[in-house]
């Protein structure tokens, strides 16, 4: 009967580690799919990395092909001819300027003679005409024969009060101030006063403060000054600048009139 029991726990325990190898081969076999599952996701990273690389090396060679064709224009006459022409251009039709609008609307319609054809000119400047007329009264309208006067454009100022400066004593007086004109270049510049006229040949001297207050371009090299002796015979003096554009057109403006203070004598 003994021996019967123990055959009987034997064969009970034999069960049991077979079903115990059983649910470890189980285990195995979820452990050899999932090792199979991340070996193809390796290789499928693997593969995405190789190409990402291939990629990358193709654009490097790209960039440099680029580089090369960059420097290569650069270095070439044509490129150093049209920058030539651009910084003409941008230095004597500055943006923002009457004188830049021609170049602006040329350069506008040839994008759209271009990209539209001549229907496409045609349209933006009937459009463009519409919108001129409907913007401007008849009374308001530009007549291009009108000719403007030359002061309406023509900007001057001096520094400083020179009356608080001049006596008997001394007549000898620094002038200085700033002029400029709107849409003409300026030549020359003379001082008139007593009958006299003398040449400033101090003038176009950078005026940053005056470009930062007026805002036009002709205003950044505006500066002058002059050193004048007054006659001693008057006691008030008229002080006038002459100034002679490039066109060879002149205008006269009254800068002040000096008041001479009478000395003192004690």
């Amino acid at each position: 009967t003994e021996k019967s029991t123990t055959l009987d726990e034997t064969v009970s325990k034999l069960s049991n580690t077979e079903q115990q190898l059983t649910e470890k081969s189980t285990t195995l076999d979820e452990t050899e799919s999932k090792l199979s599952n991340t070996e193809s996701k390796l290789s499928n990273t693997e593969s995405k990395l190789s190409n990402t690389d291939h990629q990358l090396a193709e654009k490097k060679a790209e960039s440099n092909n680029l580089r090369l064709d960059l420097e290569a224009i650069k270095s070439s006459t044509s490129f150093y001819v049209i920058n030539k022409i651009f910084r003409w251009v941008d230095r004597n039709f500055p943006i923002n300027t009457k004188r830049r609008e021609p170049i602006r609307l040329s350069a506008k319609g040839l994008f759209i003679l271009r990209t539209q054809g001549f229907k496409g000119l045609s349209s933006s400047y009937k459009e463009r005409r519409k919108i001129r007329k409907f913007n401007s009264p008849k009374d308001e309208r530009p007549n291009p024969n009108k000719k403007i006067p030359l002061e309406d454009n023509f900007v001057c100022g001096i520094d400083s009060d020179l009356n608080s400066k001049i006596s008997e004593n001394n007549r000898t007086i620094l002038i200085r101030g700033w002029c400029y004109h709107k849409d003409l270049k300026i030549k020359n510049l003379f001082l008139i006063f007593d009958d006299q006229e003398q040449k400033i040949s101090n003038f176009g001297f950078p005026r940053l403060d005056i470009l930062s207050s007026e805002g036009h371009p002709n205003s950044a090299k505006s500066g002058f000054w002059k050193i004048i002796t007054l006659p001693k015979m008057n006691e008030s003096v008229d002080i006038t600048i002459r100034v002679v554009f490039k066109n060879y057109e002149q205008l006269k403006h009254k800068l002040t009139t000096l008041q001479i203070k009478k000395a003192v004598y004690s």
